[in-house]
């Protein structure tokens, strides 16, 4: 462009060299300009149409409608327009146009690993295990084909192929994004575990050269949230709270609190907050605080005063919350009802209403919500574990696996079916597929609980990987009376009896009862000779609730947090 200013077609190449790194308002400024001036060129508009994709799909599709009915058997165009009609739902449509460019272009492993999908979305594996195959030979390190192929061969039967396949996916890693911004480089060169922590000695010497900075003490206190550490939190929230720092800081830290269920902290963070700054959402976060701190007549009084101008759908499903845990179902149906009129496409609020209806049992009343939502995919998961909570098993088998077919790099759909496999006793299964979750970046402590019990229970037993999952679970959730018990398990079964002892006594501390928990501490008791204790632990009354309720509270969680 220097060299010729006047080159119209420069300026195409380098506005869609723009876009593909990431410019995109200037990239696609140039194409539109390009096209104002040459509106028959076929490749401009495909370019503009890759450009717009992530932002305007609706407008991408306009443009690579252009570029073939332009030019018939322009590959490329033909492969974006059937991935795109993927992506959107629309399958049937989708494989006319990937057919067409995989019969021009038959070497192309992107265009074939897009048609895999989409015979697998239409019920097809066979069809689809057959291009998958041709797709990973053309491109064997590439992880994403792997595990399509993985898919496909599972649901075509060919269970050791499908093995094999997801073997090799495991061991080449999620695929990573290759577009990465100067400066990033070496960051991004390091392993997630080198990443968080290099993350985490930025912000420690932060806190160490500016204890003054309550920015900083707010990045350092959503550490120790995400690793667990609840008490460390606490005290670093009170050292944020005597800084005296800006009204936002002070409310983002008390809803990180909020969120790690530390309520009474988080309350008096917000009610600093709200003291300063009574914006809605502060006076929201509050309400939730106190309605977990001191009940929901508590929390209603501090949701009372969020002004009538600002209730939107979130205050209406927050009254709903305090009216379930009143007992006033019917008063909570009714605010259910306004949180969605009030934001009827927000399909966030279907699926946190239907949450709450799951967590109290109305898992009827549940479904019927969610077949109101828009059906994107934490709407189609959250019906299919609704579904299981419901005891219609098969319905929701079919339904995880199509939003696994749909979405097969999306781990909250493996979790889903880990965790159904695992609570049906499949445990090898479940393990397999939870394994997979983590390659793809699962996070929660049930899941690794979950990884952990089915590593106990394959056989032969998987001892060492059992207590790796379980002490990552217990990083995350140190309070959970069911992640302590099943570390105690563990040590057990490694005979370390004192430290099961140990384990076992905090689970039940916890979660007082616990009949799992009560069996393995009198086996614990006796092997170490302490008969007597070992008889109370057997004559104590238990909790009846098993292993099904702790997984059923976490199905009836949102995705995200999976």
């Amino acid at each position: 462009m220097t060299l010729q200013p006047g080159d119209n077609f420069g300026r195409r190449e380098r506005g869609f060299a723009l876009a593909t790194t990431g410019k995109f308002e200037p990239g696609i400024a140039e194409l539109k300009w390009f096209l104002a001036r040459r509106p028959d060129d076929a490749v401009g508009h495909y370019e503009l149409a890759l450009a717009l994709m992530p932002s305007d799909p609706a407008q991408a599709l306009v443009h690579l409608d252009r570029a073939v009915a332009l030019k018939a058997d322009f590959v490329g165009a033909r492969s974006a327009r059937g991935s795109l009609y993927y992506r959107q739902g629309k399958p049937e449509t989708a494989l006319t146009d990937l057919e067409f460019a995989a019969r021009l272009q038959p070497d192309d492993p992107v265009t074939l690993d897009r048609l895999g999908q989409t015979y697998l979305a239409l019920d097809r594996p066979a069809d689809a295990g057959r291009v998958l195959r041709k797709a990973a030979a053309f491109a064997p390190s590439d992880s994403r084909i792997q595990l399509h192929l993985g898919r496909a061969l599972a649901d075509a039967g060919q269970t050791a192929e499908s093995k094999t396949a997801m073997d090799r996916f495991r061991q080449l890693g999620p695929e990573k994004n290759r577009r990465i911004p100067p400066g990033l480089v070496d960051y991004l060169g390091l392993t997630p575990e080198q990443q968080r922590a290099d993350y985490r000695a930025r912000v420690e010497k932060a806190v160490a050269d500016h204890p003054e900075d309550a920015a900083a003490e707010a990045r350092y206190l959503q550490l120790l949230l995400d690793d667990g550490k609840s008490a460390e939190a606490v005290a670093v929230a009170r050292r944020i709270a005597g800084l005296k720092p800006d009204a936002a800081v002070i409310a983002g830290a008390g809803r990180a609190l909020l969120e790690a269920r530390q309520y009474a902290a988080s309350r008096e963070l917000l009610e600093q907050a709200a003291a300063e700054s009574p914006t809605a959402d502060v006076r929201l976060n509050l309400a939730l605080a106190a309605l977990h701190s001191g009940g929901p007549a508590d929390g209603l009084r501090q949701l009372d005063r969020v002004p009538e101008a600002e209730r939107g759908g979130d205050f209406y499903l927050a009254r709903a919350q305090m009216m379930e845990a009143a007992g006033r179902s019917g008063d909570a149906g009714t605010a259910i009802e306004q949180a969605l009129r009030a934001a009827p496409m927000r399909s966030d609020l279907y699926q946190q209403a239907a949450v709450l209806l799951t967590g109290n049992g109305r898992t009827a009343e549940a479904l019927r919500l969610l077949d109101r939502a828009v059906p994107d995919r934490e709407i189609l998961l959250a019906k299919a574990t609704t579904m299981e909570l419901a005891g219609r098993t098969q319905e929701a088998a079919r339904l995880v696996n199509q939003v696994q077919n749909r979405w097969p790099e999306w781990p909250a759909g493996w979790v889903a079916q880990g965790i159904i496999l695992q609570s049906r006793g499949r445990f090898e299964e479940a393990r397999q597929t939870l394994e997979t979750a983590f390659a793809l970046g699962a996070h929660s402590a049930e899941a690794w609980h979950a990884l952990a019990d089915c590593s106990l229970h394959s056989v032969p037993k998987r001892i060492d990987a059992a207590e790796t999952a379980i002490r990552r679970a217990l990083e995350l959730a140190p309070d959970d009376g069911w992640v302590q018990y099943l570390a105690g398990r563990i040590l057990l079964e490694r005979r370390q009896y004192g430290a099961a002892v140990e384990r076992l006594r905090e689970a039940l501390r916890l979660r007082p009862g616990l009949i799992p928990a009560l069996q393995s501490l009198a086996e614990a008791y006796g092997a170490l000779g302490r008969k007597e204790e070992a008889l109370a632990a057997r004559q104590q009354p238990g909790d009846a609730s098993g292993p099904r309720e702790f997984y059923r509270l976490f199905l009836s969680k949102p995705p995200r947090d999976w």
